[in-house]
């Protein structure tokens, strides 16, 4: 069908109606993009996306979820697919022979691994963990894990299934990395160090300055409108210093500078 060959490309319903109506010839006939028999209404275009999405993607209640689900495992045997449901929340890992490959061969796989949620990304809040390492051409995914909470119970659970589906060789042999490194979320930390207890965990840099940011905002502070700016300042050449000598060179301006003066809990 024409339109779910739009939708496929990644069309929503506004841009497939304005795109067939191009690729139709229509901008310049009017009566021919008033008869619905050749130019669909927006309302029929939305429905004809709904079922698509729904025989595709699953819709937007469990049992289609997990159909859509079976029908990607059918479709892909060669990719590990686990689901598991805790409390009513659902926790699935995806893992591809690319990312297995990159657990075996890549050594980077066992010593830094990023793992930051985006949330939100479906009408169900489904949060997405992608477990990453560098490559040479940059972030390498190692593992995929959708939940539907980002409990520490949900989480736990979530992790535990990513260390069951790569397998005890994952992470280069290892069985686990040198270090996760990862937002501020204290669930997620704490799922992560139940999961691999034996794992250094880290803030990367954004975080750190985005934590620091939002201290120096914090109004209980009493940090002033006017030295904000400065501090950040300082503190980005604390965190981005390449030596021991240039961070405690920068330490030691920043215990001197006359705003960390008048903040002292900065510098104790």
């Amino acid at each position: 069908m024409m339109f779910e060959k739009y939708f496929e490309q990644g069309l929503t319903t506004a841009q497939a109606s304005r795109h067939h109506i191009w690729k139709m010839d229509l901008c310049e006939d009017l009566s021919a993009q008033a008869n619905h028999a050749i130019n669909p209404s927006l309302r029929a275009i939305s429905y004809m996306r709904q079922q698509w999405l729904k025989r595709e993607h699953g819709g937007y209640c469990n049992l289609s979820m997990a159909e859509a689900l079976k029908k990607y495992a059918v479709d892909n045997p060669d990719v590990t697919l686990l689901t598991e449901t805790i409390n009513n929340q659902l926790c699935v890992v995806l893992v591809t022979p690319f990312m297995k490959r990159v657990h075996k061969e890549l050594r980077e796989a066992g010593e830094v691994v990023f793992v930051d949620a985006t949330g939100s990304v479906d009408q169900l809040n489904t949060a997405v963990f992608p477990f990453l390492c560098a490559g040479p051409a940059g972030a390498v995914p190692l593992a995929v894990l959708f939940t539907s909470a980002q409990d520490e119970e949900t989480l736990t659970k979530g992790f535990g299934l990513v260390k069951l589906a790569v397998g005890e060789s994952s992470f280069y042999g290892q069985g686990a990395p040198q270090s996760f490194m990862t937002d501020n979320s204290e669930a997620e930390r704490k799922a992560l160090t139940t999961v691999w207890p034996g794992t250094a965990k880290y803030l990367c840099i954004f975080h750190v300055l985005q934590q620091f940011w939002r201290w120096l905002l914090d109004g209980k502070h009493g940090v002033g409108k006017t030295d904000r700016q400065k501090l950040m300042g300082m503190v980005k050449q604390l965190v981005y210093a390449k030596t021991k000598d240039m961070f405690f060179g920068v330490w030691t301006e920043f215990q001197a500078c006359p705003e960390a003066v008048m903040y002292p809990s900065f510098t104790r």
